[in-house]
């Protein structure tokens, strides 16, 4: 894209292409301002025709004289206005409209981004050539009245963590020695905080964490410079108080890229917005270029006279950015997203709850050896259909693929499927566990030769192995099976992205309770799983302690409670946690017949009742939750929009 600086210095602006003055300077006009027509725009109650009088009014303001020179640049231009009067940032200027009424965003023949370059020594940021970390944070519970506006941000993002080959965190209750200690071991690449806003005594922005509100000095000493981007979902947190803008501040203190959204995002102009500006960064697109297209898709669908919510989404920046800076570099979480095909570990919907279990399993491979878990099993005392174990062990394996490690997954066990049926006896388990390194060895074209329990050449070494008749001992079987995933590790260290020295493998189970080797498998695991000390492999499991082998599982858990061990029960939702993640789910259609997207009407909270039906149970979202979106639909507190068929239409448009 083409920038174009436009800096007001006093009340003369003066517009440059580089270097190059595009016309002579000129005077800044803010008389006449249309307070009223702004007030009522703000309160989210305008008039018709506010929007466009206001519009009007920001462009004469600002680029009457200079936009028909501007426009004749070229397609793609990016407007970044750079003002030495911090309460100019408190006017809308993405919100510009041209004497035709129409705003600039919406021009269908250019592209036009909005940018806002504030005054640093920050340096230039360099593209992220790994697969992204990506912290979120919440300064409350997800669940806080509150919050849930901003949350459903995190529900659009969370697409992204779902689908974009990213490493994640979450942060919820956030203190800020929590985010100091997060940004300083995870060191993400990306932060999204979700929190309430506020203003100080002195009228500045400040955003409320857990312990309790903090302006940008303290969030800028939190966060230091390790986010290249932070996105802020609070409120006034791109309106300046007293001095910049709390987002302008934070890129002042190192900061390169911080997106400040005001407005409600259940609007489809925010929806949109926030969609290409993610895929944007999944993708490796420059981050100004995925701005207009987000903010031009939403225009075409929306009636801009009705309010500012397509004009609220804010990118402050440091001017050491490029214009056509990418943060991302797809390339490793294209190899990342062939893997993860390879193993099927990805299945849509995106993937909601099961936040506990998740932090437990981020503890695999701790860094700490103490805090390092050998096995890791996700129970129920019930009946285990249904409870979504299945996804939980995919959404665990996606995890450790991202993080550069290797999931086996056994299971699930279908008719049909690679898996026919749980392994009976130790030699089937051996198998089954070297039947999935295979796999990999062989896809990524890696050598694997030399193991202790099978022979060359491999597949019919692997094939004798398991129809062999002589029984196996159990200790035996456990040092020689050790030892040969280690030898798999140390190769697979060496396959390149995402696997490196650090890289380990984990074996995932699916419902071991159902498993006649159960007996065998328990025996075998110890602190370090099914490894040794130095390359552990851990075991992630998922079982019933009620049907089949449960109550064998059931006196392991009772007997192992200690380092090295977890137990998490699989437990529904809650009713909160369900009514805030299924709409999540809502915002992310997967199938065919589930193409539309449901959303809260402005001003409609969707209570935890709504949704009470479903009883907490994550597989719902394949049948009964479009039940009750469509339900609440006709009791009119859920709209039903096509983002599909908008992006589509705006695609076609510009082409």
């Amino acid at each position: 894209m083409i920038r174009v600086t436009v800096e007001v210095t006093e009340t003369t602006v003066t517009v440059k292409h580089g270097d190059q003055q595009l016309v002579p300077p000129y005077q800044l006009r803010l008389d006449d301002k249309p307070t009223e027509v702004l007030a009522r725009l703000l309160s989210d109650a305008p008039c018709p025709g506010d929007m466009v009088a206001y519009g009007r009014w920001l462009y004469r303001a600002l680029l009457a004289e200079s936009w028909p020179t501007i426009r004749e640049l070229g397609p793609e231009i990016e407007l970044a206005l750079a003002f030495d009067r911090f309460f100019l940032h408190g006017e809308v200027w993405e919100a510009m409209c041209g004497d035709d009424g129409k705003p600039l965003s919406a021009d269908a023949c250019r592209l036009v981004a909005y940018t806002r370059l504030i005054t640093s020594q920050t340096a230039a940021p360099v593209t992220v050539r790994h697969p992204p970390r990506l912290l979120f944070a919440i300064g409350a519970s997800l669940t806080d009245a509150v919050i849930r506006p901003g949350a459903m941000f995190v529900g659009l993002l969370k697409g992204f963590a779902h689908e974009g080959s990213c490493v994640t965190r979450v942060l919820q209750g956030a203190r800020l020695d929590d985010l100091e200690r997060v940004c300083s071991d995870f060191k993400p690449d990306l932060v999204h905080l979700v929190a309430h806003g506020d203003v100080d005594v002195e009228g500045n922005p400040v955003v409320r964490l857990k312990d309790r509100a903090y302006g940008a000095t303290h969030l800028g000493k939190a966060f230091g410079s390790v986010p290249k981007l932070l996105v802020l979902s609070s409120c006034r947190s791109g309106q300046p108080g007293s001095y910049l803008p709390l987002a302008a501040e934070l890129v002042t203190d190192g900061i390169p890229i911080v997106v400040a959204m005001s407005g409600d995002v259940s609007e489809k102009a925010c929806r949109l917005f926030v969609r290409r500006f993610t895929e944007a960064v999944h993708l490796g697109l420059p981050i100004s270029r995925a701005a207009a297209e987000g903010r031009h898709a939403a225009l075409l669908h929306s009636e801009c006279e009705e309010g500012l919510d397509w004009a609220f989404p804010t990118i402050f920046m440091a001017p050491s950015v490029e214009p056509g800076f990418r943060l991302v570099d797809p390339e490793p979480g294209q190899r990342i997203n062939e893997l993860t095909r390879f193993l099927e570990l990805h299945k849509p919907p995106v993937f909601i709850g099961r936040g506990d279990i998740l932090r437990v399993t981020d503890h695999l491979f701790s860094p700490v050896p103490a805090e390092r878990l050998g096995m890791v099993v996700s129970w129920t005392s019930g009946s285990i259909k249904g409870e979504g174990g299945t996804r939980l062990l995919r959404e665990i394996g996606l995890r450790l693929l991202r993080a550069g490690h290797l999931p086996l997954m056994l299971g699930p066990y279908k008719s049909g499927g690679f898996w026919s049926r749980p392994p009976d006896d130790l030699r089937q388990l051996i198998y089954q566990i070297f039947r999935q390194a295979y796999r990999v060895a062989d896809f990524l074209d890696l050598p694997l030769t030399g193991l202790h329990l099978l022979r060359d050449p491999l597949e019919e070494g692997l094939a004798e192995f398991r129809d062999g008749t002589q029984p196996l001992d159990t200790d035996v079987a456990r040092r020689r099976l050790a030892k040969d995933l280690e030898r798999f590790t140390h190769v697979l260290s060496g396959a390149g992205d995402p696997f490196g020295p650090s890289t380990r493998v984990a074996v995932l189970a699916e419902n071991i309770h159902e498993w006649r080797v159960l007996r065998d498998l328990l025996a075998m695991v110890e602190t370090t799983g099914l490894g040794t000390r130095t390359c552990p492999v851990p075991v992630v499991a998922t079982g019933s302690l009620n049907d089949a082998n449960g109550r064998m599982l059931k006196s392991f858990l009772e007997t192992h409670r200690g380092p090295g061990y977890a137990f998490p029960e699989l437990t529904r939702l809650s009713s909160a946690e369900a009514a805030l993640e299924f709409q999540w789910v809502l915002l992310h259609p997967w199938k065919e017949d589930h193409r539309m997207v449901y959303v809260a009407k402005r001003g409609v909270k969707l209570e935890d009742w709504a949704f009470e039906a479903l009883q907490g149970r994550p597989t719902e979202v394949d049948g009964g939750l479009y039940g009750i979106a469509k339900l609440h639909k006709n009791y009119g507190r859920l709209t039903e929009d096509d983002d599909a068929a908008a992006w589509d239409a705006y695609v076609s448009r510009r082409q």
